[in-house]
């Protein structure tokens, strides 16, 4: 919720991928985990867009 502002789309899958990125694991950078979540947002708020226009398309 503190990060709310600045990520609305924050997912627990985001929070794993920064632990993963933090935690002694493979060797990933921070700004390959930043970029993949960014990746992820994108999908996803398209496929709430898409949901949005399906359902005005059907009322």
């Amino acid at each position: 919720m503190l990060h709310h502002p600045t990520r609305p789309l924050l997912s627990g899958t985001d929070i794993r991928a920064l632990l993963n990125q933090f935690l002694p694991r493979r060797d990933t950078t921070v700004d390959e985990v930043i970029r993949q979540m960014e990746r992820r947002h994108r999908k996803r708020q398209s496929a709430t867009n898409s949901a949005y226009r399906r359902q005005q398309l059907n009322e």
